[in-house]
């Protein structure tokens, strides 16, 4: 079984590129500091006409739900979501659980 914890997120207009990033590193430094993060995938946006004004996407995966539930209160998953309030606008999470599919 594999989870996708699927990111969205939106920047705040005056969010400069270094800004966004460093969100981007952090983010991916999260893998490597959270056992329980498997795998974290980022890469650049393409744009379309559906990808409805967001700036940044992310799959975290993780072996199983209990790796998830793991993650969600993890100090340094709560460090993050609060260094990124200075210039995320708004984000959206959908998590897929692979097990039955």
């Amino acid at each position: 079984m594999t989870i996708y914890h699927i990111l969205l997120i939106k920047f705040k207009p005056e969010a400069t590129a270094e800004q966004r990033q460093d969100w981007v590193t952090r983010l991916i430094q999260l893998g490597k500091t959270i056992p329980a993060v498997k795998a974290v995938n980022t890469g650049k946006k393409i744009a379309g006409t559906y990808d409805k004004g967001w700036d940044e996407g992310a799959v975290l995966l993780f072996d199983n739900a209990e790796g998830l539930q793991e993650y969600l209160p993890h100090a340094d998953h709560l460090a993050f979501i609060a260094q990124g309030s200075e210039i995320v606008i708004d984000g959206t999470v959908f998590d897929i659980d692979t097990s039955e599919s």
